[in-house]
């Protein structure tokens, strides 16, 4: 492979990521035709329309203002971009918001500092959610031995279900609570499954998934999801995502809440403040797929102007090698794999075994080779 038709130019995809070819022109696929990459365009009116109705919710809210403990509750992660969205609902728009954190077992140091200062600086009321830490390692290891696809990485599949389960109990406080409105802080790039808000038709059903039916999981476990019937129709709240429809850029994001003194300076860096299962799985898929997923959803955000393109290359080609050996947050990993029961080998074997079984292999093995990952 040749380094200057192996990335694209415009994004951060490269050869050998599921689904991506360079063309002539230097110009990924993805970039090209977004909409029939994991990713979809949303129509310029459909966003004008749900930023209109954005705004007369906010209207709605300031006009019952006082009728409750709060105006809303904002999932709130320690993270940029629920940290951005809090600051906007709090000094822009002067909401009494409750703050909602879930801990996994994972959450990272540098979230848990920034959501200390961030809730100081704001004033604001704040609460943590803590389930056993059994509850999301099994959900984590239950999809490590059980992922046979190969046109996801298992980044994406945790995550998604993951998120979920996060959302599930963020959503159920605000129903024991009377709360009508949940913000989230999802961003322009994470829209694939829901745009600007999650639809009734989802929250008028039990979201535990089938294989939750399983002897591998208990009762007590299952009951963290959201289930509509404990609560009945009348008290499901709203689950909004507003960055879908503000003005949104990566960069103006950091310096807005660095400067309010929200975060310290660096500590935004998604890489620090993302829950450390992405070390492990990221090895997982690393070795697996040949890419770490992040490279993909930091391409969508390159690709809507929201991202700089020469950062994230550097960080994702010095980042990849590291942690294909398991080298890069090394007792994250280790942590994480003592949870599941398995060794560093074992994990590296498992995915080497899955990848011998791809169609893709060659591919995958050429790839690994042109990073300087043996393995």
């Amino acid at each position: 492979m040749e380094i200057n038709s192996f990335y694209c130019e415009k994004c951060i995809n490269h050869v050998g990521c599921i689904s991506v070819e360079i063309e002539k022109d230097g110009i990924c696929n993805h970039c090209k035709n977004p909409d029939k990459y994991f990713v979809i365009s949303i129509p310029s009116e459909l966003k004008e329309q749900k930023f209109k109705k954005m705004k007369n919710i906010i209207e709605k809210i300031k006009r019952n203002q006082g009728n409750h403990d709060f105006d809303c509750i904002v999932g709130f992660s320690g993270g940029k971009d629920s940290t951005y969205l809090l600051y906007l609902l709090t000094i822009k728009y002067k909401l009494n918001v409750l703050a909602v954190s879930v801990n996994s077992g994972y959450m990272s140091r540098v979230a848990f500092q920034n959501m200390k200062q961030t809730v100081e600086k704001l004033n604001i009321e704040h609460i943590i959610i803590e389930p056993p830490i059994e509850v999301f390692t099994k959900l984590y290891k239950w999809y490590i031995f059980n992922h046979n696809s190969n046109d996801l990485p298992i980044m994406k599949i945790i995550c998604d279900n993951c998120t979920d389960l996060i959302d599930s109990l963020v959503i159920k406080e605000a129903a024991r609570r009377g709360i009508s409105y949940v913000f989230i802080g999802l961003t322009p790039d994470e829209n694939a499954r829901y745009f600007f808000e999650i639809p009734n038709e989802k929250l008028n059903h039990s979201w535990i998934p089938k294989h939750w039916s399983s002897d591998f999981f208990k009762d007590e476990e299952r009951k963290w999801w959201w289930n509509h019937e404990e609560f009945g129709i009348k008290n499901i709240p709203r689950v909004i995502f507003p960055l879908h429809v503000w003005l949104y850029n990566e960069r103006e994001v950091i310096s807005t809440i660095e400067q309010h003194n929200l975060v310290r300076k660096g500590k935004a860096d998604p890489l620090k403040t993302n829950c450390t299962l992405i070390w492990a799985i990221g090895m997982y898929d690393i070795i697996r797929f040949g890419f770490h997923m992040y490279r993909v959803q930091i391409a969508k955000l390159i690709r809507q102007g929201s991202g700089d393109r020469g950062h994230w290359l550097q960080i994702f080609n010095r980042l990849e090698p590291l942690l294909a050996k398991g080298e890069f947050n090394k007792s994250q990993i280790d942590r994480f794999l003592k949870q599941i029961d398995m060794t560093k080998n074992e994990l590296i074997e498992l995915a080497r075994s899955k990848r011998k079984k791809d169609p893709r292999r060659e591919i995958i093995e050429r790839l690994l080779k042109f990073k300087g990952i043996q393995l």
